[in-house]
């Protein structure tokens, strides 16, 4: 990173789009298959793009690629590809840290990308191009679908096309089902090349601090020779990722029908604040003091909990605060809250890595904490211990490494007696 290029420009008071990488720009991926049909075929720069893109690894069954330089461009295309906000412009400093300083000349601030063609581009006859169809094509598919569905799920006008309320609910479907059809095809793959002595683990909390963390420290201690996988996704699709067998076991809030399970020691639940405001000034928040304020909350899990565990504190709607929901990671509502654009509510693991600007308090209800429960799941029949657990400690990481080592089939039998 070119911190001093980076303090330059964002003190320079030019006009300026920031477009986060992790979290916004990560999220165009392009898998090869993709490549080869809509970027390969267009003239020797696509063919060189495409051999570019290829050579990042020899093993292209699941692989997909962020294209990076395609974030700018997008916003120069069309800024409705891009959604925003105005926020002041940050101060990166000597220290590589953000700090916020509300003075300070504004930007815009992006924090999601359309990335899917259609409901993103606009244009039918711009999605057609992209999918290397003709538009009276695509545009009679598209009629038949919502016939068939019952749903209109674009509205059509002189200026192009944009989902209506009940298409981007469709829409948003729509895509979780293709990305579970893609792990079933993956899985399928990898089962038939016989790989062996890898557990998959999924789960929809944070890693910075915490239990988990723990958990995956401790099993690489005791069992280095298997590889540990690790996937981030909303609780629906990991339950179904561990239904058709693409993960071993998962750790998610709440309990989920039909699988083996086993409950987890409770998390707290804090509330996080920009640096200067008035809440920091108290040791402990109380859910009542949350009325008036504008809490941010991600679309995606846990988010929809900690919604739950909210309302449960505060019955009466007029008690509640003002509840944002925003359809991007838990890391972007962090950049949001330093952005003095609300508060939220955070689990305990949340608050490992650090983030300049925001200060984190325990929320209780009068005289005791607030926690969400967790829950480890997994498929199949519980067989007998193999190893004992290790001494010394008695939290979530014991627990969900003996899930992990007594009631995963695979992991089991990866092991022998002389490895305990």
């Amino acid at each position: 990173m070119d911190v001093g290029g980076t303090q330059v420009l964002l003190d320079s008071g030019v006009p300026l789009v920031l477009v986060p990488c992790l979290g916004v720009v990560s999220h165009l991926l392009s898998s090869v298959p993709e490549i080869e049909r809509h970027v390969e075929p267009y003239g020797d720069i696509g063919r060189f793009l495409a051999q570019r893109s290829k050579e990042y690894s020899e093993d292209h069954v699941s692989f997909s690629k962020v294209i990076w330089d395609m974030a700018p461009v997008a916003w120069l295309l069309d800024p409705s590809w891009c959604e925003s906000v105005i926020a002041p412009t940050p101060i990166v400093t000597d220290q590589v840290t953000w700090s916020v300083d509300r003075a300070r000349h504004p930007m815009r601030y992006v924090f999601r990308i359309h990335r899917d063609p259609a409901a993103d581009i606009g244009s039918f006859r711009q999605a057609a191009d992209v999918l290397r169809l003709r538009q009276s094509q695509l545009s009679r598919c598209v009629r038949q679908l919502e016939h068939s569905i019952g749903v209109v799920v674009f509205e059509r006008s002189s200026g192009g096309v944009k989902p209506t309320p009940g298409g981007r609910e469709f829409l948003r479907t729509a895509r979780i089902i293709l990305e579970q059809v893609d792990a079933l095809v993956a899985s399928a793959k990898t089962t038939r090349r016989g790989e062996t002595g890898r557990l998959a683990v999924g789960f929809c909390t944070s890693l910075s601090t915490g239990n988990l963390r723990a958990t995956l420290l401790d099993f690489k201690v005791h069992f280095p020779h298997i590889e540990l996988g690790t996937v981030e996704r909303s609780r629906t699709r990991l339950t179904t990722a561990l239904r058709n067998g693409t993960l071993d076991i998962l750790v998610v809030t709440g309990a989920t029908p039909l699988l083996e399970s086993q409950t987890l020691p409770l998390e707290r639940i804090l509330v996080a604040l920009p640096e200067d405001h008035p809440l920091t000034t108290r040791d402990v928040v109380l859910w009542t003091d949350l009325q008036n304020q504008t809490v941010l909350l991600s679309q995606y899990d846990p988010g929809h909990e900690l919604e739950d565990v909210l309302i449960s504190k505060l019955p009466l709607p007029g008690d509640r605060p003002q509840i944002e929901r925003h359809d991007v990671s838990r890391g972007i509502i962090k950049s949001l809250i330093s952005m003095r654009l609300g508060i939220s509510l955070v689990m305990e693991s949340d608050i490992g890595a650090s983030f300049a600007g925001l200060v984190y308090r325990e929320l209780r209800d009068r005289i005791r904490p607030s926690y969400i429960s967790f829950s480890a799941h997994w498929r199949g029949a519980v067989p007998a211990p193999r190893c004992p657990r290790p001494s010394g400690r008695d939290d979530v990481g014991l627990a969900a490494i003996s899930v992990a080592l007594q009631f995963i089939p695979r992991a089991s039998a990866l092991l022998t007696s002389n490895e305990c």
